[in-house]
């Protein structure tokens, strides 16, 4: 069986297995999986060019879908860079099949092109990684050839969903004959794994968490990073209203009711609990992190059905194994109603806080600086948007203000770094019908700038761009903004503008120099089809002012709430 009838397995039984979209790279070594993924009538594939580009586009289709994507590229150093997409998806949970062509491995080490050693290149940052026979003329690599596919389809749709690499050397030939007859197997043998029933608690794990319960005075639920809104927040809604708890959420968590405190950074200390409850992915907030490790809680307990679990309070006490939902529920018969004070000082700072940002933000002003834009676009988004948030200070922004419920909001926080945000909201983009938008710095843009390579300009993907020509966060940043090598050696000071590079790729930018010029040109921005980019123009000096202004009036007016309760 040549190279490219193997390839035609691999395909046919993916696609038997539900996978719909494949990103590929193109290149010689991996054309049998290119064709084959070409061929089949029922997955849509995607061409892009740069592999780092390709991967986080592909991370952010499978974070949309929640579904498997696979990615294909050429052998060697092609392979190398999927790399930070791949870990960004272990630690944020996103379902890829990374298939990464290889040469026979007698040629690895014998100076021969793009011959790597790629068996393990991923680990650990992958859940298994497989090696596919390198010919298969008996019949035994063929069975490993297609229960290793199986496999690695199940492991990467296993909760907790994550990257499976496989790793697929070919010989020559590689590509068919002109006209040579090739047909996708009707009926491929696949190992379906079919998930277990609900996780519950045992009768005695319940009486020890009532006593627990018993004990607290100050209990808190924390919902942490997610996708999406989570079916199981409405029993964690229930369950506060009804036993009188509090709850924090970042926006990162797509939290999507009012209450509790959605600003994690304002927790003080004389406010921290006794006992959490926490569900969901990591925290972003520094702020909060560190009020919980000074005080710790008594108790933490972190609700996981499966997976590992972090311990980043030092305070972790329980592991609960069970379904998010059935623990509300049962713990809202359980429990016994709380005091309502607790719930209601925290409710109290939120809404001071909220006071507090509509008077620092007006929305009619002449200072044009990166909270006061972020602060109107997230109140202006077109409703039911998806914004993805680049890293560094965007996010932090997006976690400090003032938002609507109905807007989704996504950030690459597995890792946090900036090299693949626009790629991400690009890849969703393809395959949302939402409007998407991407809050992003000129940083984290220009870095990232080949994802609009062969991006479709149809596409209702928008671009909000923060340009202080520098990285401004270095200025907000304590460490680094109180040393004389800060701007050398921290910041990056260009002279870049978004508008040529834009013009080269075909795709309308919008140039904002005034809070004037941004209230008139955002409906016109946010109206036009297609994809478009408005860069707003910042004095990162005047931003890091007025940031630091903005941190201290809120210092000065805290302990002012505090004291009130």
């Amino acid at each position: 069986m040549k190279a490219y009838h193997a390839a035609y397995q691999i395909v046919g039984l993916l696609a038997a297995r539900g996978l719909r979209h494949v990103v590929v790279s193109p290149g010689s070594r991996s054309a049998p999986l290119t064709l084959a993924f070409a061929r089949h009538p029922q997955i849509k594939t995607y061409v892009v060019h740069d592999e780092r580009s390709a991967a986080y586009q592909a991370l952010g289709m499978a974070q949309t879908l929640r579904q498997a994507v696979a990615l294909v590229c050429t052998s060697g150093t092609a392979a190398v860079n999927f790399a930070p997409a791949v870990v960004e998806a272990f630690y944020l949970e996103v379902p890829l099949l990374v298939l990464t062509a290889d040469r026979p491995p007698e040629w690895i080490d014998q100076q021969d092109g793009q011959a790597i050693h790629q068996g393990q290149l991923f680990a650990p940052h992958v859940k298994a990684a497989y090696q596919l026979p390198v010919s298969y003329e008996h019949q035994d690599a063929r069975w490993h050839l297609l229960r290793s596919i199986n496999e690695a389809y199940n492991e990467a749709m296993r909760f907790p969903y994550g990257p499976v690499h496989v790793n697929c050397p070919f010989r020559e030939p590689l590509y068919p004959a002109p006209h040579e007859p090739l047909t996708f197997d009707d009926a491929p043998r696949c190992i379906e794994e079919l998930p277990a029933e609900t996780q519950t608690l045992s009768e005695n794990s319940w009486q020890q968490l009532e006593k627990l319960w018993e004990a607290a005075r100050r209990p808190l639920i924390l919902a942490g990073q997610s996708h999406s809104p989570m079916p199981f927040y409405e029993h964690i809604e229930q369950f506060c209203n009804q036993l009188h708890v509090p709850v924090v959420h970042g926006r990162l968590a797509n939290y999507p009711y009012h209450s509790g405190l959605p600003y994690p950074n304002i927790l003080p200390q004389d406010l921290a609990p006794d006992l959490l409850i926490s569900v969901g992915g990591s925290v972003l907030s520094k702020p909060l992190k560190l009020l919980l490790r000074a005080c710790p809680p008594a108790q933490h307990w972190h609700i996981r059905p499966a997976g590992k679990v972090a311990d980043p309070f030092r305070a972790l006490t329980h592991i609960l194994r069970c379904n998010e939902a059935a623990f509300f529920r049962e713990a809202a018969r359980r429990f016994s109603p709380k005091a309502k004070d607790y719930r209601n000082h925290i409710e109290e700072l939120a809404t001071a806080y909220d006071a507090f940002l509509q008077d620092a933000f007006p929305a009619k002003t002449n200072e044009l600086h990166e909270l006061w834009l972020t602060q109107q676009l997230l109140q202006q988004l077109p409703a039911h948007a998806l914004l993805y948030v680049a890293n560094s200070s965007p996010v932090r922004y997006v976690e400090m203000l003032r938002s609507r419920r109905d807007v989704v909001v996504r950030a690459n926080r597995g890792t946090s770094g900036i090299d693949g945000c626009t790629s991400t909201a690009l890849g969703a983009a393809r395959v949302d019908d939402r409007p998407v938008f991407l809050l992003t710095g000129d940083i984290a843009f220009f870095y990232d700038s080949n994802a609009f390579w062969e991006a479709p300009h149809t596409l209702n993907f928008k671009v909000i761009l923060i340009n202080n020509q520098g990285g401004g966060i270095f200025r907000l940043i304590d460490g680094p903004r109180r040393q004389d090598e800060g701007p050398a050696f921290f910041e990056t000071p260009h002279q870049r503008r978004a508008a040529s590079l834009m013009a080269h790729y075909g795709i309308p930018c919008f140039e904002v120099h005034s809070t004037a010029d941004f209230e008139s040109q955002w409906e016109a921005f946010v109206s036009r089809e297609g994809m478009a980019v408005i860069e707003v123009m910042i004095d990162r000096q005047l931003n890091a002012h007025i940031f630091e202004k903005f941190q201290q009036s809120w210092k000065e007016k805290q302990p002012m709430v505090s004291r009130s309760h």
